[in-house]
């Protein structure tokens, strides 16, 4: 006689564990507990006794949807691919969680105008995105700058999945850069189109979740080469000194650009290794009164392949004043990766 099998999904999870890990987990320790207690009444249903499933055999279930819920999650680290357009790196990190793609960079991405014509080069930087528990993950970001002394709207989609987890971790997908602006002729759209990309994760020690050594740290300025540093305290909870000598701002509507310094004094680290800093000042631009607004953000992503501390984020200045009219001049957003120097 064949008993009726029920399933309590979230007896003995982890609470610990994200919640729609634990509903693939569940799911996956029903799966196994009804085939295992399936194959019990199945094979002693011929001796006449009643079917059960042993704290043994549910001991074995659980440990079997738990390594199985763990292998859909992609490994934590740094992943590398291309912009088939033009060759350059893609970049992004999955976070110590697993759950998320952190710091999605690609330097520089050739986008086609209408209905003026030719191409612009823009930066590519979304700050993160969920990673779902079937591998899939897509994010979308808009932010508004400058773009031929005009102010202008990006918009940027990232999309893909991962393919499985054993051996070298990949994944693939598509994204999209999209800028908006007005010019006294009318309106100007510039697009990358849908590009594909595909990237691998890099090789790299085991990554850990201990605080970031405490030392300076240094990266560089994309739009010029210059230096970017910044320091950890000896207690290792604090970002300090935040420097870079030079910064161009793009203005709006006289056009040009000014160079400016940027300089934060110190933000906090967060537990699982972000940090999010913004700054305001008065100063003076051309002779004018000026607001200046200074916004750097990123997470520590353990070590890379030389066994090296690593960091990467984004950061954005910009200056706002008044001539015969007001003026706004701005970096628009720029990424950086950081190393700990020796």
């Amino acid at each position: 006689m064949r008993g009726i099998f029920r399933c309590h999904q979230t007896a003995g999870l982890d609470s610990a564990i994200p919640t729609r890990i634990q509903a693939l987990i569940a799911g996956l320790l029903c799966a196994v507990a009804a085939g295992t207690a399936g194959a019990v009444a199945a094979g002693e249903a011929s001796a006449g006794s009643p079917a059960f499933v042993t704290s043994h055999s549910s001991k074995t279930a659980h440990g079997t949807a738990v390594e199985l819920a763990a292998a859909v999650l992609p490994p934590t680290g740094s992943y590398s691919g291309s912009n088939p357009q033009n060759g350059l790196p893609l970049t992004f990190y999955v976070s110590a969680s697993r759950t998320e793609l952190q710091d999605i960079s690609i330097p520089q991405v050739s986008l086609a105008c209408a209905p003026i014509g030719g191409a612009i080069p823009e930066p590519f930087a979304i700050a993160a995105a969920t990673i779902k528990s079937n591998g899939s993950f897509t994010t979308t970001a808009t932010e508004t700058g400058i773009v031929s002394a005009r102010p202008a709207t990006f918009s940027y989609t990232f999309r893909g999945n991962f393919q499985g987890v054993s051996g070298t971790a990949k994944a693939s997908g598509t994204f999209s850069e999209t800028v908006k602006y007005t010019t006294t002729t009318g309106p100007v759209t510039c697009t990358s189109n849908t590009q594909s990309w595909a990237a691998t994760r890099d090789t790299q020690p085991r990554q850990t979740t201990t605080p970031p050594p405490a030392g300076s740290y240094s990266a560089s300025n994309p739009q010029n080469g210059l230096p970017l540093t910044f320091s950890v305290s000896a207690s290792q909870t604090r970002l300090q000194n935040i420097a870079i000598p030079q910064v161009s701002l793009a203005c709006a509507p006289i056009g040009g650009a000014i160079p400016e310094p940027f300089a934060i004094a110190a933000t906090a680290i967060n537990t699982d290794g972000s940090f999010t800093a913004t700054k305001t000042q008065k100063g003076v631009v051309s002779g004018r009164p000026a607001t200046f607004t200074y916004a750097f953000r990123g997470n520590f992503h353990s070590v890379g392949q030389g066994g090296t501390e690593r960091a990467a984020g984004t950061f954005r200045e910009t200056v706002k004043y008044t001539a015969s009219s007001p003026v706004t001049c701005t970096s628009n957003t720029q990424s950086w990766t950081a190393t700990r120097t020796t």
